[in-house]
């Protein structure tokens, strides 16, 4: 079954400047479909010198809210109290209350392309092993 199809499995996303805390902050997504990757990168492309600040603003957190389930270990920023995540109220919103543009677009990005084969990872699939192989034959004579 391929993931996106198992609603028990998800694609937990922590932001660099995290991850070395205990415990670890962490934004909860599904596992993408094709469809949905696509939908994300047309905002992703979206996003440019061409828009005004404040219009990329409003789509990097709209990209990183798009299919967001839920985050753990979050904490309100004036208060230390936990952060819930709320169903019902927008998750760009959400983000926008904890997060800074930078850790959403990092946010996006690890959810687009850490669940995709990037065409440099899929080079090394390519790339003969770096294992030991036998003897290459004598070279022929002339």
């Amino acid at each position: 079954m391929p993931k996106a199809m198992d609603p028990s499995k998800r694609f937990r996303a922590v932001l660099k400047c995290d991850e070395s805390k205990e415990p670890r902050p962490t934004f909860l997504y599904p596992f993408l479909t094709g469809r949905q990757q696509m939908a994300m990168m047309e905002i992703y492309e979206q996003i440019d010198d061409s828009a005004g600040q404040l219009q990329n603003m409003k789509r990097a957190f709209e990209l990183a809210g798009m299919f967001l389930l839920g985050w753990e270990n979050q904490f309100h920023p004036e208060t230390g109290q936990p952060a819930r995540f709320d169903r019902t109220r927008p998750a760009a919103e959400q983000l926008a209350e904890i997060c800074d543009v930078t850790e959403a677009m990092e946010l996006a990005q690890r959810v687009m392309y850490g669940q995709t084969l990037d065409l440099l990872d899929k080079k090394k699939f390519d790339s003969p092993s770096d294992s030991a192989t036998a003897e290459s034959a004598p070279t022929a004579p002339a």
